[in-house]
């Protein structure tokens, strides 16, 4: 992927994953509008859309919105700043769409110490000051003409999708089973059982079938799939791609490396690393921020 980037396109990117977080929470939409009539509350609904599961959909919007505010950080007018702002909330009501826990706590996290982090960080901050004020006062009025209705919204959520509290829904079960098939042997310990060690009967998109234990953890996963071995390979990739990161210019580190430390620590008790929908996005990232920091390199040693 890195070979097919010829110049910088750091920005091209970004708008690119600014897009993604739209094109899901559309997904959501269409998906909620059809099983509307299926529970007495949306935030009920737990579907699939062909390609992944709603949750999936979520973490992937997690992922998204680090750029989006990056684009906000760097507009130059206040058009953009409307524009890349009517991103940020579609991306945030797809957020909801997707009745997904771990995106809700990821996602809002992100929000707020993003809008937050570029109040001082923005590379026009006069303009990304005044749009920020002016946007969360309209939003404090609103939410006081409507008080009853957010009251009401807000309960919905919290009896609906966090009825069980922040339980681990059965993840301690899988991740014991993940550790015992690592301790079978000294072989396993170094390479790990592979991930096709558990099979069981899962609800999949098709119904009940027999498919291999996904571990909901980027941690067990890699231990399960690559033992020690495994994980020190996750550990030189984590280094590098912090790293590397951080040679870009300040606000593409401070804004994407807040969302990376935050989707990384999702993926601790998720789906993330080694899921299809996740890692191909993340190559181009990486594939992107190599080339631009390859580049930027190259012009100082040219100067």
């Amino acid at each position: 992927m890195a070979n097919g980037i010829r110049k910088n396109s750091i920005h091209l990117l970004a708008v690119t994953m600014s897009f993604l977080g739209i094109l899901l929470a559309f997904e959501c939409a269409f998906k909620v509008y059809e099983l509307r009539d299926k529970v007495e509350s949306i935030f009920e609904l737990w579907y699939y859309m062909g390609w992944g599961l709603c949750n999936e959909a979520g973490i992937m919007i997690c992922f998204s919105i680090p750029f989006t505010f990056y684009l906000l950080g760097t507009t130059a007018t206040i058009k953009g700043f409307v524009g890349h702002g009517l991103k940020l909330v579609i991306s945030i009501v797809g957020l909801f769409l997707t009745t997904s826990r771990g995106a809700y706590l990821c996602g809002f996290a992100e929000v707020i110490v993003l809008a937050f982090v570029l109040f001082f960080c923005a590379k026009r901050p006069k303009i990304y000051q005044t749009c920020f004020l002016v946007f969360g006062g309209l939003m404090i009025i609103l939410a006081l003409i409507f008080k009853n209705d957010v009251i009401e919204f807000t309960q919905k959520i919290l009896h609906t999708v966090f009825n069980q509290g922040l339980d681990d829904n059965g993840r301690k079960e899988i991740w014991n089973t993940g550790l015992t098939l690592w301790k079978k042997d000294g072989l396993t310990k170094i390479l790990g059982p592979g991930i096709c060690s558990e099979i069981r009967d899962l609800t999949t998109a098709n119904g009940w079938q027999q498919a291999p234990l996904v571990f909901h953890s980027t941690f067990w996963q890699t231990l399960v799939m690559g033992g020690i071995f495994g994980i020190m390979c996750l550990a030189f990739h984590l280094f590098q791609k912090y790293w590397n990161l951080y040679k870009c210019d300040k606000l593409l580190f401070i804004t994407l490396g807040i969302g990376y430390l935050l989707i990384d620590m999702y993926g601790m008790i998720d789906n993330t690393y080694h899921m299809y929908y996740f890692m191909i996005p993340l190559m181009v990232i990486l594939a992107s921020i190599d080339t631009g920091v390859l580049n930027q390199e190259n012009t100082s040693l040219e100067g």
